[in-house]
């Protein structure tokens, strides 16, 4: 393969994205932030996109920092403060969150907070801030740079996002495949497996069942979208 885990991620990701979405993500940023440059580059022109973490909407800086923190992504069309940003998705403002985390399970919720009983956890996260944001915003894009049982588990350790009890959509993307469930509906399922990858592979990288005649094979991108893609590093 011609290509990186990420880059494929980042192509499902703008391939998913609707001209006129405006999407908002948090401080792990650099595959969010190539795959709204790519649906922009990709007859998506009309994407926005708000950085959480610096509340800098449509950036304009031409590279992809890896961390939404950066200072890179100061310059856009405005910068919006926390209160504001946060005040403005309660409201309606976003139509896609951009989010990561410690644990997913069947149910499609989302922990960020711990890792085993909550008094005395085996690992502490950085907290729910953002995942309770879901309620508010109609899609939900997770993605993990690593899929295995620890993170795709039958019931999460700890409730910080409930994405499928919002009824809201959901979008999960790995190095492995495609996940998620429509709105509505109550149980993650897979959607496809990336090429090169088995369906044993990935089910026994999840910790709950998955179908296997679900298991299509992901598009892998194509020679245009990995030179859009490639010009922004």
């Amino acid at each position: 393969m011609n290509y990186s885990p990420s880059e494929l991620m980042a192509c499902v990701f703008a391939r998913a994205l609707r001209d006129g979405d405006t999407m908002v993500m948090g401080t792990n940023a650099h595959i969010p932030s190539a795959a709204w440059r790519l649906a922009r580059d990709s007859g998506k022109p009309h994407v926005r996109a708000l950085i959480g973490a610096t509340g800098t909407l449509d950036p304009t800086h031409e590279s992809v920092p890896a961390s939404g923190g950066d200072q890179a992504f100061l310059p856009g069309t405005a910068v919006l403060g926390l209160a504001r940003g946060v005040h403005d998705q309660l409201r309606g403002f976003a139509d896609v969150i951009f989010l990561g985390g410690l644990q997913v399970d069947a149910q499609g919720r989302i922990n960020l907070a711990v890792i085993g009983d909550y008094e005395q956890p085996r690992m502490r996260g950085p907290g729910s801030i953002g995942l309770s944001l879901v309620a508010t915003i109609p899609r939900a894009f997770l993605f993990f740079e690593k899929h295995d049982p620890r993170v795709f588990v039958e019931t999460v350790d700890f409730i910080s996002g409930d994405v499928l009890g919002a009824d809201s959509e959901l979008l999960i993307v790995t190095p492995l495949g495609v996940l998620g469930a429509a709105a509505g509906e109550r149980t993650v399922k897979l959607m496809s497996v990336h090429p090169g990858v088995s369906f044993d592979e990935i089910q026994a990288a999840t910790g709950f069942p998955l179908d296997p005649a679900l298991a299509v094979t992901t598009v892998p991108p194509s020679v245009t979208e990995l030179a859009r893609l490639r010009t922004q590093s």
